[in-house]
């Protein structure tokens, strides 16, 4: 059982996709990454049914996440916005980055979402800089 409220569960799930295919390609092994994530979170995930779904969009994730209701952002989850971000980060990289590192691409889509799930833009890049040195 996941953690999450539905709505912001599909919102996660598509903003990581959205970030897999931010280089256009999701090959094999990126493919078994992304299904490992979701096996690990979101058990009752499958990605064979979200492949098919368009990208989000920045405005989608935070006019989900609450940022147009009374309560303002993040009032659609009981989840803090620091451990959203560090757990949306920390998904993000297990599927993106590798050996070779993490593309220009994936990396300019993990600065755009990542900050909308609650972690600040110099957090993301010290994860970025963190998973590229475990990997070398």
């Amino acid at each position: 059982m996941s953690q999450f409220e539905p709505p912001v569960e599909e919102l996660f799930v598509r903003a990581l996709l959205a970030i897999a295919r931010a280089d256009r390609e999701i090959d094999g092994a990126e493919g078994e990454r992304i299904d490992a994530v979701l096996r690990r979170r979101f058990p009752g995930v499958a990605i064979a049914e979200l492949l098919f779904e368009r990208t989000v969009r920045a405005e989608e994730v935070v006019k989900g996440l609450g940022a147009e209701t009374e309560g303002g952002p993040y009032r659609n989850t009981t989840i803090p916005p620091a451990e959203l971000g560090r757990m949306f980060v920390e998904d993000a990289l297990a599927i993106v980055a590798t050996h070779d590192g993490v593309s220009s691409a994936e990396e300019a889509a993990l600065l755009r979402f990542a900050p909308l799930f609650g972690m600040p833009v110099h957090d993301v890049r010290k994860a970025l800089a963190a998973a590229t040195a475990a990997r070398s």
